[in-house]
């Protein structure tokens, strides 16, 4: 193999690579949401069969109104609670396919750049000016590549600052 068959090999590897990894942050993130989902099942569950069991042993409205008013804030502290994992889970598996695309992204970059380099050292002679072009090409589109990274984590950091936090219900007076 010459070197350059070896360089185009190297990049399909890293990028196997990278679909492998993005698969196992993806199944695990998966995973996790479905726990998450079965634990939010089971709890639902079981505070309807309890909320249930309570309405049926009401003995007049006013006793009813009581028992259904006792169950309301456990059932939305139980959805906060799901809301806050669930978005936890996803945060991360966010950060890590961010921190995995930037890796391989500069991986990438340096692959080319070695690439155009290989490439250079095996052109004939007076090619060095379209070697040079090809170089400033990919420069330029790393210049380019970089703030556009940078708006998108910032545009991440400020969506997920954005997120209301949405307050308990007050019990009204009795």
């Amino acid at each position: 193999m010459n070197a350059g068959t070896e360089q185009l090999a190297a990049m399909n590897r890293s990028n196997v690579d990278t679909a492998l990894a993005l698969a196992e942050i993806t199944s695990e993130t998966i995973n996790k949401l479905a726990e998450l989902n079965l634990k939010a099942a089971k709890t639902a569950v079981a505070s309807g069969t309890k909320a249930i069991r309570e309405i049926a042993g009401s003995t007049d409205v006013t006793d009813l109104a009581a028992r259904a008013g006792a169950w309301v804030e456990p059932i939305w502290q139980n959805n906060q609670a799901y809301v806050r994992d669930a978005y936890a889970v996803l945060s991360a598996s966010q950060a890590q396919i961010s921190a995995l695309l930037e890796q391989r992204s500069s991986e990438f970059s340096r692959n080319v750049a070695a690439a155009i380099d290989a490439a250079v050292k095996n052109a004939p002679a007076g090619s060095e000016a379209a070697a040079g072009a090809l170089k400033l090409v990919v420069q330029s589109a790393n210049a380019v590549y970089e703030p556009i990274l940078r708006a998108g984590r910032q545009a991440v950091e400020a969506n997920l600052a954005a997120v209301p936090v949405v307050p308990t219900p007050k019990k009204k007076a009795a």
